[in-house]
């Protein structure tokens, strides 16, 4: 799912996408045949409705295979372009290393420095994969969160493994936004 609506229209003005095409060069990009082909059926939409020649000339896709006896493209043989695939699909077991190498060191219990990465990385890279689930936008935004959430203070508040299991990140950004909210109300 989306989690935020301003970053993903950013992201589509910026490369020059319809939210139809978003979603068709990410299911192409993870190999979600079925689910592309029902959406697509569902709402009636074809190639020239995608703009898919409109994508290989801006060299977003290439065309893999193609068969000249065919009229129309046929989705298995399309690929998205690396450089263009980098920007909406993500390495799940990268992104997991660089989040979980972004939180803190430790934390206090009792006044007692315990480590804050309280979980095996390969357990780790297994439950955030759940939760970015390839999707760039979703982990860059966590990404940031986390690193401010980090800057702002001294030790962790609790261990990695809650941060992510309960989606702590999600309360460190609405607490964020309510302050800057509050912080620009007293400065008018």
């Amino acid at each position: 799912m989306i989690s935020n609506v301003e970053d993903y229209s950013d992201f589509l003005v910026k490369n020059n996408l319809t939210a139809n095409q978003y979603l068709f060069c990410y299911c192409l990009g993870v190999g979600d045949y079925n689910s592309l082909i029902k959406y697509l059926k569902h709402h009636n939409i074809d190639s020239q409705d995608l703009g898919i020649d409109k994508l290989i000339i801006e060299g977003k896709l290439y065309p893999y295979k193609v068969n000249e006896l065919e009229k129309g493209y046929n989705l298995r043989t399309l690929r998205l372009m690396d450089d263009f695939k980098n920007k909406i699909i993500l390495d799940n077991d990268d992104a997991s290393e660089e989040l979980f190498f972004s939180y803190f060191d430790y934390l206090l219990i009792d006044g007692v420095r315990v480590p804050a990465r309280n979980i095996n990385i390969n357990t780790f890279k297994m439950e955030y994969s759940k939760i970015i689930k390839n999707n760039r936008l979703e982990h860059d935004r966590i990404l940031a969160v986390t690193k401010k959430y980090v800057s702002s203070r001294p030790y962790a508040e609790m261990g990695l493994d809650k941060y992510i299991g309960t989606r702590h990140y999600n309360l460190v950004e609405k607490d964020d936004r309510i302050n800057n909210v509050a912080n620009a109300a007293r400065f008018e």
